[in-house]
C-alpha cells in the first residue's frame, strides 16, 4: 500500500512539472485510450495468428511450466466519442494450444474471453466520472496433467472418493466466470504520444463464480497423492484504484506499451474458507500487468506481455503469465483514425 501511494504521489509531482503543457482530452482507463478527440464511432475488428513462448504459475486448470504455444486470438473494439461523452469497448477471444511440459500431448496453454466496457464524462480534459464492467471467463475446460500416475484424493473424501491417474479435469467451460462492475472518477495529469498517466478510483463489486466440480489442487506429496479442494463463489464490495502508463514510440519502427496497478479493497465480502480469520486489508486483491508490442512490418509484430494477480479469497498464491508472441494479423475493420495516422 505504502509503494502503491508513492507511485500516486510522483504522478501528482508529473501534473506540477508539465500540467500546463498538456494537450486536449483523452479518454482513459480500460480499456486503452486511442488519445483522438475525433467525433464519432469506430468500430474495429483484428485477427492475429500467435506463436508465443508462455511461462505459467498458479493458474486454473493449466500446468505451471513453460509453453511453446499456437494459437488465435480476435480483437473487437467499438469507441464512440460525442462531445463530451466518450464510451469504448473491447471484447476479444484468445485461445491457444501446446504440449504441455509435463507430458507430450496438446494443452490448453492460453484460454480467455474478456468484455472490457468504460463510459467516461469529460468535465474538463483531466478529469470526470466513469462507470466500467469487466468480465472474463475460459472457454474451454481446465486439466491438471503430471508426469507419473497420482492418486487424486477427491474434496470430501472418505476414504473411497479418489481417482487415478495422469491428469484429471478441475474446471469445466465457463468456470469461474469473473465479473466486476466500478463507478468513480478519472483523472489525467500527463499526456503526450510517448506516455499518458490515467488514474480511476471509484466503488463497485467483484464477482468470482463457480459451477460445482470446479476444483483446485491444495497439497501435493512425495508419494504421489494429489489434495484437491473445491473453488468457492464469492462476491466482494469495494472500493478500487487503478494506474496506468501507456504511450507509443515511434522512430525507424514502432513501439507501443502499457503499463498498470490496481488494487481493489474489500468493504463487505462474502463469508468463505478463504476469508474466515482475515481482515479487510489481507483480503486486498491487487494486478499488475505491462504489454510492449515490437511493429516489424503491418501484418507482423514481436509482443511480450506480464500480468500477476492476488485474489486471497481463491487462492493464497499468486496468478502469473508470461507470454512472448510472433503475431500475424490481419485487420478485418481498420480503425478510421489509425488511417489517417498511417497518411500522414
Amino acid at each position: 500500500m505504502k509503494r502503491f501511494l508513492s507511485v500516486l504521489l510522483v504522478v501528482f509531482m508529473v501534473q506540477f512539472l508539465f500540467g500546463n503543457e498538456t494537450q486536449g482530452a483523452v479518454t482513459s482507463g480500460v480499456p486503452q485510450s486511442s488519445g483522438k478527440k475525433e467525433q464519432g464511432w469506430f468500430p474495429s475488428l483484428k485477427f492475429t495468428g500467435l506463436i508465443m513462448l508462455n511461462h505459467l504459475s498458479n493458474i486454473s486448470g493449466q500446468d505451471d511450466g513453460l509453453y511453446v504455444n499456437f494459437g488465435l486470438r480476435a480483437d473487437f473494439k467499438l469507441d464512440m466519442v460525442l462531445k463530451k461523452h466518450e464510451w469504448r469497448t473491447h471484447f476479444f477471444i484468445n485461445e491457444g494450444f501446446s504440449i504441455t511440459p509435463s507430458d507430450d500431448h496438446f494443452v490448453k496453454g492460453s484460454d480467455e474471453m474478456v468484455l472490457d466496457s468504460i463510459y467516461l464524462y469529460n468535465i474538463s480534459k483531466f478529469w470526470g466520472p466513469f462507470v466500467s464492467f469487466h468480465g472474463d471467463t475460459n472457454l474451454v475446460k481446465g486439466i491438471e496433467t503430471y508426469d507419473d500416475p497420482q492418486t487424486f484424493i477427491m474434496p470430501n473424501d472418505t476414504g473411497t472418493n479418489r481417482k487415478q491417474g495422469k491428469d484429471i479435469d478441475v474446471n469445466g467451460s465457463f468456470a469461474p466466470v469473473v465479473l466486476k462492475e466500478v463507478a468513480g472518477l478519472f483523472y489525467r495529469p500527463l499526456e503526450r504520444k510517448w506516455l499518458q498517466i490515467e488514474l480511476l478510483g471509484g466503488v463497485g463489486g467483484y464477482h468470482y463464480l463457480v459451477r460445482e466440480g470446479t476444483l483446485k489442487v491444495d497439497e501435493e506429496r512425495d508419494n504421489n497423492f494429489v489434495t484437491l479442494l473445491n473453488r468457492d463463489t464469492f462476491h466482494q464490495l469495494g472500493g478500487e484504484a487503478l494506474l496506468e502508463f501507456s504511450g507509443k514510440i515511434i522512430k525507424k519502427t514502432e513501439i507501443e506499451y502499457k503499463l498498470w496497478a490496481s488494487l481493489f479493497v474489500p468493504f463487505v465480502y462474502s463469508d468463505t474458507a478463504m476469508s474466515d480469520g482475515y481482515n479487510i486489508g489481507e483480503l486486498i486483491n491487487y494486478e499488475f500487468g505491462a504489454t510492449i508490442s515490437l511493429a516489424v512490418a503491418k501484418w507482423l509484430s514481436v509482443d511480450y506481455s506480464f500480468k500477476a494477480e492476488w485474489i486471497p479469497m481463491d487462492d493464497r498464491e499468486w496468478k502469473i503469465k508470461n507470454q512472448i508472441m510472433l503475431a500475424l494479423t490481419w485487420d478485418a475493420i481498420k480503425d478510421r483514425r489509425d488511417k489517417k495516422d498511417e497518411k500522414k
